[in-house]
């Protein structure tokens, strides 16, 4: 279990925004299936795994629910709806019993505002670099799906 203030998202800002951030943090802990956010609903807030794990899914136009991505321990998610101001693109559940940090994302983009462009550039490429894993991710288990029915 990962305490929040050692959370490596908090190593991106400089200490009076990660002391204003953790102020602003709510803990939940959440039962193993349980809805965290739906596909859809507003991007009001990210959130840190302290301990568990969450799966990040999207239903398709035929109503088959994908994985997209699965979100572990010192790892966030609901990240890229605060930056662009988007509703969810995909739903967040709970694969176990499952504690994590709750950030608002008016924090959050206060927080960005006040730091310097190096701090907004680390974040878009922590956002960057876990879309491309998803996506190397998501390729590689369709085909092995198409290939090996």
């Amino acid at each position: 279990m990962i305490k929040v203030e050692f959370h490596q998202f908090f190593a991106l800002f400089s200490e009076p925004r990660r002391a204003a951030l953790l102020a602003a943090t709510e803990h939940r802990l959440y039962e193993a299936g349980a809805l965290v956010f739906d596909e859809g609903d507003a991007s009001d807030a990210l959130y840190l795994v302290l301990d568990g794990e969450v799966e990040l899914r999207k239903r398709t136009d035929t109503g088959k629910v994908e994985i997209l991505a699965r979100v572990r321990g010192d790892e966030c998610f609901g990240e890229m709806g605060v930056l662009d101001g988007c509703g969810r693109s995909a739903a967040a559940y709970t694969v176990s019993d499952t504690r994590l940090a709750r950030i608002p994302g008016a924090a959050v983009l206060s927080a960005l505002a006040e730091e310097p462009s190096s701090t907004v550039i680390r974040m878009f490429r922590s956002v960057s670099d876990r879309l491309r894993r998803t996506d190397i991710d998501y390729v590689s288990e369709t085909f092995r799906a198409e290939r090996f029915p």
